[in-house]
């Protein structure tokens, strides 16, 4: 690949293109990360790292709103991106191509930005309907589209769509394993604002487990959303009463709509001294308290392969305790990384007991889900996207 090529990662929900971009200058690859002057504060790229240096390839686009597809020209948005051989991107980026008139090379969406912005009728969205229409034509004109089709309603969007290019159908590369690599995340201690809090919570417990999902169990606005919180609290309280002596602490955070209900079924389960209840923080500090941690915890009603939380635990070598089908994503891999499945409060207080007994095994496991992440998932991402890179730049030489 010449050493002129460069790429956009474009839109970063969830910090994803500053994720991708820093995986692909670890290849030589010259990747910047564009971001959306809309996107929420805690995706700012400050927030998921400790080196302020890594922002020198990070700038702000100036559109990014639905209500920008309108109001910039195509000349407009042309131009912005004119720089770039190569653009990945999510959110509307879809969008904003096809009303530029350019074929986005990969489109790697986030989630809604596949299964609900593309679909919003005229009659219920008159001014989004025509924002969704030229999203429907961005993704079905992508060269690539990198989507895994086994999570929540991605499959079947993609079929309503009919997208031309190749399809992708495994996990997105969401966390930059080198920043978070457990042997390395103590240097960053004391950059931490919540490390001194955290290690308290470490000194004073036998037993540490985290629970950084949202609180999202009463009243589910979907499928995808219903993380089955009560099912966690339930079963560490049982675990709790048949091992009072584990000093053991559970360590959540005040994010979710439900956060109120969470607390008092805490407070009925007679449990709160055991809860320590943290407010919402960057990534970069929600990975130094995961690092202190035993058991790191997912989501309990829908099963899962991929997602923030999971890819947090998994690079810092943490046994997670998740729920999974594993029929529903072997065709996509080799190898699954391994978990301790759990559906119900009873799985719960059955892996913590196991842990609390012997947790050597339960630290294999961590190992081999960071191993997983690294190789299976991450490099896999990369090559594929250089191999499309290198595919681009054939076609723009010849």
């Amino acid at each position: 690949m010449k050493s002129a090529f460069r790429v956009a990662c474009v839109g970063n929900m969830n910090n994803n293109s500053f994720v991708l971009a820093r995986l692909l200058r670890r290849r030589g690859i010259d990747a910047d990360c564009l971001r959306f002057p809309n996107e929420p504060g805690h995706f700012d790229p400050l927030c998921d790292t400790f080196d302020e240096t890594e922002l020198r390839f990070v700038r702000t686009l100036p559109w990014g709103d639905a209500s920008d597809v309108f109001k910039f020209s195509p000349a407009e948005l042309r131009k912005d991106l004119e720089d770039y051989d190569f653009v990945i991107g999510n959110g509307l980026t879809p969008a904003f191509f096809a009303r530029m008139g350019r074929q986005l090379d990969i489109f790697s969406p986030y989630g809604s930005d596949l299964y609900e912005t593309p679909f919003h009728s005229f009659w219920r969205h008159p001014r989004g309907y025509f924002v969704s229409r030229l999203q429907r034509q961005g993704i079905r004109a992508a060269r690539l589209v990198h989507a895994e089709t086994e999570y929540y309603n991605m499959g079947p969007s993609l079929k309503r769509i009919g997208p031309r290019g190749k399809i992708l159908s495994i996990g997105l590369a969401a966390i930059d394993e080198d920043q978070y690599d457990p042997s390395a995340i103590s240097k960053q201690y004391s950059k931490s604002k919540f490390y001194p809090q955290f290690k308290s919570i470490r000194d004073s417990s036998h037993l540490m487990i985290y629970h950084q999902a949202r609180h999202l169990w009463k009243n589910p606005e979907d499928g995808v959303t219903f993380k089955g919180t009560d099912r966690l609290l339930l079963g560490f309280a049982e675990f709790l009463r048949r091992h009072p002596e584990s000093k053991a602490t559970l360590v959540t955070f005040e994010y979710g709509q439900e956060v109120d209900e969470s607390k008092k079924l805490i407070s009925e389960l007679g449990i709160d001294d055991s809860v320590v209840w943290m407010p919402l923080m960057d990534r970069k500090e929600l990975m130094v308290g995961l690092s202190l941690c035993d058991i790191g915890t997912g989501e309990f009603h829908t099963s899962c392969l991929g997602a923030g939380v999971i890819f947090e635990t998994l690079a810092l070598a943490k046994p997670l305790m998740h729920y999974r089908v594993d029929s529903d994503f072997a065709h996509a891999y080799p190898t699954l990384y391994p978990i301790l499945n759990a559906s119900s409060p009873e799985d719960i207080h059955r892996h913590l007991s196991d842990y609390w007994k012997n947790p050597e095994p339960f630290k294999e496991i961590g190992r081999q889900g960071r191993n997983w992440l690294i190789k299976e998932l991450n490099d896999r991402v990369i090559d594929a996207y250089i191999d499309q890179m290198n595919r681009v730049q054939q076609q723009q030489v010849g």
